[in-house]
Formats: structure tokens, sequence, C-alpha cells
């Protein structure tokens, strides 16, 4: 049986335009590097999720989550439930098989107080999907000249 997937983007903004699409600013790779001091307060973050669900499993409720976690605690910063309850079958087409599901989060101010990492995970069907991480340090970064 097929596996649901799915990513998250880390990005400073997400911009909807005109005829549906979506344009993603500053997007970040596996890691963010803070080079001021601790706490930090960034204006905005946001996170595009894109999952991919059998529709065999796309039943009661898609629920996305941030985590923050920094050392032993981890903190619940985003949660976004979706009700799954009319998924009956998808039109033919790229999906074949899945049901698909964007999310855009947004943490609006986005504090940092200490070296973290962010955590998203969607749950469906009493199912974990794992759909990305950003470690988020402080520190001066080293440039070579």
């Amino acid at each position: 049986m097929p596996e649901p997937y799915g990513i998250a983007l880390f990005c400073d903004d997400i911009r909807q335009e005109v005829g549906g699409k979506a344009s993603y600013m500053g997007i970040y790779g596996t890691d963010m590097l803070i080079n001021g001091p601790k706490p930090a307060l960034l204006p905005k973050l946001a996170i595009a999720a894109h999952i991919l669900i059998p529709v065999s499993l796309a039943r009661g409720t898609l629920d996305v989550v941030v985590n923050q976690v920094s050392g032993e605690t981890t903190q619940e910063l985003i949660r976004m439930t979706a009700d799954l309850t009319e998924v009956d079958e998808m039109p033919d087409g790229d999906y074949q098989g899945f049901f698909g599901a964007n999310f855009h989060l947004n943490a609006v101010p986005f504090q940092i107080l200490d070296d973290c990492t962010l955590k998203v995970r969607a749950y469906v069907a009493e199912k974990e999907i794992k759909l990305g991480g950003l470690s988020i340090r402080f520190g001066i970064e080293e440039t070579s000249i």
C-alpha cells in the first residue's frame, strides 16, 4: 500500500498571486544562522507544507503541527486541522490515487530565544508524516576572503 509523504519549505514570506500561484521569498535550506545576540525576533517565518495522502487513507482529519525543539523542551508553535470526511475519490491526473493538501503556515512575529530546531509533522490515519525541519543557530558566519 502506498504511504503518505510530503515536504515543508521554510521561508521569509509566501505571497499569493493571480492564477493560483504562490511565490516563496527567502527560502531557507536546512539551517538558519542568526548573526546577532539572543534572543532574536523575526517579523515573520512562513512554512509551506505539501502533503500527498493515498485516497484510501484520506479519512477523518489531517493535522499539521510545527514544533520548536530546544534541548529537552518541545513547544508546539502551530497546529492546523483539516477535515477529510468529504474526500471520496480524486479525479484522474498527476496525483493518481493520492489526495494533495497544501498548507501555508505563518508565525508572526517569530521569537527565537536560543538554538533550536523546528520540526513539521503531519498526522493522518494514525500515521506520522515527517515533512522536514529547520535548524536555527546563533553565531557568527565565517566568510572566506
